[in-house]
């Protein structure tokens, strides 16, 4: 199967060309950046259509505070003219936002927040009616990870030795492993669901518990914690991944402890 990525020198990108290859298939990365093994790009409107070919469309800001991009909605609705066999979106599970406490469901009514959430709703709403699959990732982790995320953030403070300062210890959220995400991908681009999904772990974790696992992994469990901000304020995140278990055949394999110990045997 040929599989065209746009976005392909990111986090998810990368995996996502290592797991194809190792599924058979034939990745065709696109980047608006110049690498040796990637096809660049100036313009995501000037991709070659294939019509036996999946897209994949990651190449979209991750930046929960980043504005509504209508260039961005541009390029998705012209998408969705070009004659794909399926098209799978990256989407993100913080369109749920944050205030709700029970696992959260593909088929619930959801509100834009602010003007990412906004964006993001409007670019799946563009795919679904073009029958694409969109996935809603979770908070993804692994090598290659970006430094703002919450696990690069505890793993770099591991050396210090001093008391580790978290944003919000009490926050919940969903974490997966890299390469389970990639072959969640990689599913869906074989499954042709249909659908809209929650892609994560199915298990939330407060993250003052993930610094401590951290702390633990690298014998220095008695090492305090803070936090930056009102650790009171309140924000969740669960998902159910339930109904992407079922359409995808695809289940998680890599818990909290085994990806931690992972990254730690590479630093």
């Amino acid at each position: 199967m040929k599989v065209v990525i746009t976005g392909a020198s990111g986090f998810v990108g990368n995996a996502l060309c290592k797991q194809l290859l190792k599924q058979g298939d034939q990745p065709l990365g696109f980047s608006r950046e110049s690498t040796n093994k990637l096809i660049r790009i100036s313009s995501y409107e000037q991709l070659p259509v294939d019509e036996k070919a999946v897209l994949v469309h990651l190449a979209q800001n991750r930046n929960v505070s980043a504005l509504y991009d209508s260039q961005a909605i541009k390029i998705c609705r012209n998408m969705t003219k070009m004659p794909w066999r399926h098209i799978v979106y990256a989407s993100s599970a913080m369109v749920y936002g944050d205030q709700r406490s029970h696992p959260r469901r593909p088929e619930e009514k959801i509100v834009a927040y602010n003007e990412y959430s906004r964006m993001k709703i409007d670019c799946e709403r563009i795919f679904a009616e073009a029958g694409a699959t969109c996935l809603r990732l979770s908070n993804l982790y692994g090598e290659g990870m970006c430094e703002g995320a919450v696990v690069s953030d505890i793993l770099r403070q591991i050396p210090t030795g001093n008391t580790m300062e978290l944003r919000n210890p009490n926050a919940i959220r969903d974490f997966l492993w890299i390469e389970d995400a990639a072959e969640c991908i990689g599913s869906a681009c074989i499954a042709k669901a249909n659908a809209i999904l929650n892609v994560g772990s199915g298990k939330a974790t407060q993250i003052g518990e993930l610094a401590r696992l951290a702390l633990e992994l690298s014998n220095r469990p008695t090492r305090p914690i803070t936090s930056k901000s009102d650790s009171s304020i309140r924000s969740c995140l669960k998902l159910d991944i339930t109904k992407t278990k079922s359409l995808l055949k695809w289940s998680p394999k890599t818990n909290l402890r085994m990806g931690l110990s992972f990254l730690f045997s590479k630093n």
